[in-house]
């Protein structure tokens, strides 16, 4: 799948592909933040990431068509990792391709990186399979309670 895929820098133009990828409900389920999204929330979101110094985001081509989108967000010698695949491509392993496509770009154009990281749900066990077979290994289990 990497070989048929790239990535390419993320514009103002995808607000809208973006906006619906991220209230997508498998997203907004294995998300930290399950609600949906509003649409204006998302335009300043967007907006703001656009011109962070300290965010990459990517969209994942797969065959010229728009597959999925990965942001990094870059802090010292660490990128956190947020990606989302849409739904017409999930199953392929492109989750695996993209991860693994960024890891390129970050090691060519931002040596300093020296670590990615990324934060799954427990019950996001797609995700978790994706990051270990990539080669990452866990580095921490969060707990939490919620009072009603």
């Amino acid at each position: 799948m990497k070989e048929r895929s790239f990535l390419r820098n993320a514009v103002p133009d995808d607000m809208e592909l973006i906006y619906e990828w991220a209230n997508d409900d498998e997203v907004r389920k294995n998300s930290f933040h399950t609600d949906k999204i509003a649409f204006q929330e998302h335009k300043a979101w967007y907006e703001h990431k656009m011109k962070s110094e300290s965010t990459l985001f990517y969209i994942l081509m797969f065959e010229d068509k728009p597959a999925g989108q990965i942001r990094l967000e870059l802090e010292g010698d660490f990128a956190q990792i947020n990606y989302s695949i849409a739904k017409e491509f999930r199953g392929r392993g492109l989750g695996r391709a993209m991860i693994e496509l960024s890891e390129e770009k970050l090691k060519s154009e931002y040596p300093h990186i020296k670590k990615m990281t990324a934060e799954v749900k427990t019950e996001n066990s797609s995700s978790q399979k994706i990051f270990e077979k990539s080669g990452y290994e866990k580095a921490y289990i969060a707990y939490e309670k919620v009072f009603n």
